[in-house]
């Protein structure tokens, strides 16, 4: 009789696990794919609220209005979902706002009329469209080289320089931009730069070049300052975990009731899309400093807002929460509708999580056939299980939200009570042979129920998922 371990199902299939590689330039004309790739993006759904949202922006986007100089433009995001529509249709007048809006900046020459904050907040939504429609060019690249390196805002910085500089928002956009520029021009060296600086900047020790603001109250450790507190910092009673020192205190003092302020969101923005960058170009950050993304995130969203309230993200901030989830398996999205809110829209330098639905997939050719003849195996609708955040589901919770279900399946489908509550949607109809021994399985005549997802994704069912002990509840790192 064949036994099958728990935490390694091997359930008569050939079951894969989606990893990203670094992508490469190979030719004038194609995309590096560091954001999302058109094969990936060919089974995103063209119908329902988050694909109204994408055309919606995609007809308003004026390529005329294209501008890196207002930092409230919504043109650099509206471009972005352009191209967007470019690679899931093919339909040619996408792409051609996308190149237009690129062409109008390149011929606008240097901005002259700003800091280099809004520089940081829009140019990387141009970058990101133009790899996505394929689009190369000399000019745009002697463009993308002179704003980084060579042209100054009315701050007296290049916006590299504002990246070294400034830990806080301003900087946190930099990065977002520079990284979307550097994989743009497969600049591996000045990526892996910049992710180190990074690094550096969580981990400590303070790098020289970098400028916290005179107020240092929010910092747990005066003699030690990092860009976000680090893990189990506490002062005067108060959990300061995951606080942004250099963009709390634009919301005032320390202090153990604090005052809401959206800058730590604004900064947030700039590390997700530079985070989501740099993981598919395998230089990923998102466990650097003990997670140090998701504690920001969920001081922000659970421990401030349960505590005090309006800390949770709001408008042009919601789009954030999706590609969160996806890296760290959280559930923030659930608390959002698609339709009223704009959790599936943008934020002022990306947005569009739609495009979460097409990563990384692969098509099954392996789906058993099923006998006339067999027991099919069913969902019990009356177990319920319990969250790492102590929340009690359903079976159907485990498939109820598209883009998240292989990630849940892959989780929570390693317990044993869920493989035996949930064994259609697990795709474990087996019986228990020797419940008081060590957990085994053995094969019956069940037929293991297919679950059809709509990006057709095999799941490898795996116990080999990335975390730290110390995270807050619901918070795991996944590949």
């Amino acid at each position: 009789m064949i036994f099958l371990s728990f935490i390694n199902l091997s359930i008569m299939y050939c079951f894969s696990q989606v990893a990203f590689s670094a992508p490469t330039v190979t030719a004038s004309g194609e995309s590096v794919g560091f954001w999302t790739t058109a094969e990936e993006l060919s089974t995103i759904p063209t119908s329902g609220c988050g694909w109204d949202h994408i055309i919606e922006a995609a007809n308003s986007a004026d390529p005329m209005l294209a501008t890196v100089e207002n930092q409230d433009s919504n043109t650099n995001v509206q471009i972005l979902a352009a191209a967007i529509v470019f690679a899931r249709t093919q339909n040619d007048a996408f792409r051609t706002k996308v190149v237009q809006a690129i062409e109008s900046l390149v011929a606008n020459g240097q901005p002259l009329q700003s800091s280099t904050l809004p520089w940081a907040r829009e140019v990387g939504a141009y970058v990101i469209a133009a790899d996505l429609v394929g689009y190369r060019d000399d000019s745009f690249d002697n463009w993308l080289l002179d704003i980084t390196d060579n042209w100054r805002g009315s701050d007296d910085r290049t916006l590299l320089e504002m990246f070294y500089k400034r830990p806080n928002n301003w900087g946190s956009h930099a990065f977002a931009s520079l990284a979307a520029i550097y994989s743009y021009s497969n600049n591996i060296v000045k990526l892996e730069e910049i992710r180190d600086y990074w690094v550096q900047c969580i981990v400590g020790p303070k790098p020289s070049d970098l400028a916290y603001g005179s107020d240092l109250s929010w910092h747990y450790d005066l003699n030690d300052l990092r860009m976000i507190n680090p893990l189990g910092s506490n002062k005067d009673g108060l959990n300061i975990d995951g606080i942004i020192p250099d963009d709390m205190r634009r919301g005032g003092f320390f202090s153990t009731t604090p005052a809401s302020t959206g800058y730590p969101w604004e900064f947030l923005q700039g590390q997700i899309v530079a985070a989501r960058i740099l993981e598919r170009m395998g230089m990923p950050i998102w466990n650097v400093g003990d997670n140090a993304i998701a504690r920001a995130v969920y001081a922000l969203q659970i421990r401030l807002d349960s505590e005090f309230g309006g800390w949770a993200a709001s408008g042009d901030d919601e789009w954030l929460l999706p590609f969160v989830d996806d890296a760290y398996q959280t559930d923030y999205s659930s608390d959002y509708d698609i339709c009223n809110d704009r959790i599936y829209k943008h934020g002022k330098n990306a947005g569009w999580p739609l495009v979460l639905l097409g990563d990384g997939n692969i098509q099954s050719t392996n789906s058993p056939s099923i006998s006339p003849t067999a027991v099919l195996c069913q969902d019990d609708p009356n177990f319920s299980f319990q969250l790492d955040n102590g929340l009690t589901k359903q079976c159907t919770w485990l498939t109820q939200n598209e883009r998240r279900a292989r990630k849940r399946i892959s989780k929570y489908c390693t317990r044993t009570n869920v493989q035996i509550g949930c064994e259609a949607t697990c795709g474990t109809c087996f019986e228990i042979t020797n419940p008081s021994a060590a957990p085994s399985l053995s094969p019956t005549n069940h037929v293991p129920m297919i679950q059809t997802f709509p990006f057709n994704l095999t799941i490898q069912i795996s116990s080999n998922v990335h975390g730290s002990p110390e995270m807050p509840p619901g918070l795991q790192l996944v590949d």
